[in-house]
């Protein structure tokens, strides 16, 4: 089975699944949707931690679990009206007091990581922490099933079709990311192409989530388009640092959890506030 079909595979079984918690398991402020972006950020995170720490024996410390599970929760509840909006930062700014905090407990054995520990967990904090919980963010929006599969579409689509372009057509404009060589000019236009289309697509089946303007749902596709790939340039840059060729082995053909949501991480809080400032203002 090659990685093309792969990632079909894995799109028409992921996207059933999606609709279903979207669309039907809509009680308790969409708890289902935290849930499953609760167990994405605590095995990402985990993914991360040893992609950062990969080059020094660094054992996982208490921190790598409870970082994205205290930004779940936290952000669970903000969405839920249950506190006050902006408790999220505030939970971000504890946890950075901490982090420093943790480290005066270090063991002399542990004393030449402990910088790579503090920049290590940081990172954890708002990659995928924060950034992530974005995504789950857009259940506070108008019509946030609509919303969401709007923004999974339009990077889904960017994915794949970034993937069959490259493939079939861009071998001859490969390497203009060293960081990721195999990504080729044209698979990144072709990307960038049928996010626009997958949002049209959204647009015209009549989800309401652009204002009524075809115009806004062309430009927060076209923005996507150019986001969704540097969130797994990104994470690619970090990899080919540490030598990594993958974040983990959970999903066959395609890595790691943080392999197949490092577009996502990147692209929810651009996409977040484009709704909020383009189609609700």
């Amino acid at each position: 089975m090659n990685n093309l079909t792969k990632r079909v595979l894995l799109i028409f079984t992921v996207i059933p699944v999606l609709f279903a918690s979207l669309f039907l398991l809509t009680f308790a402020n969409h708890i289902v949707a935290h849930i499953i972006s609760t167990a994405l950020m605590i095995v990402g995170s985990k993914e991360m931690w040893h992609i950062l720490t990969a080059d020094q024996d660094m054992d996982e410390n208490i921190l790598v679990l409870l970082i994205p599970l205290i930004i779940s929760i936290v952000n669970y509840l903000e969405c839920a009206e249950i506190v006050g909006m902006g408790t999220l930062a505030i939970a971000v700014g504890i946890l950075l007091v901490i982090i420093f905090t943790y480290q005066i407990f270090a063991r002399e054995n542990q004393f030449e990581h402990i910088n790579r520990n503090i920049q290590a967990l940081i990172t954890l904090v708002f990659y995928p922490g924060f950034f992530f919980a974005y995504a789950t963010k857009l259940t506070t929006l108008p019509h946030p099933a609509w919303t969401l599969v709007g923004f999974l579409v339009m990077v889904f689509c960017n994915d794949i079709f970034a993937y069959v372009f490259g493939m079939l057509w861009g071998k001859s404009t490969r390497n203009i990311f060293p960081v990721s060589p195999k990504k080729s000019l044209i698979g990144f236009i072709g990307g960038f192409i049928f996010s626009i289309v997958g949002a049209v697509v959204i647009y015209y089946m009549g989800a309401p989530i652009f204002g009524g303007s075809i115009f806004k749902a062309i430009l927060i596709s076209a923005v996507i388009g150019i986001v969704a790939p540097a969130g797994d340039l990104i994470e690619s840059a970090m990899k080919r640092s540490s030598h990594v060729k993958d974040s983990g082995n959970y999903i066959p053909g395609r890595g790691g959890i943080m392999d197949n949501i490092d577009s996502l991480i990147f692209s929810a809080p651009i996409y977040y506030y484009l709704i909020v400032y383009l189609c609700l203002a």
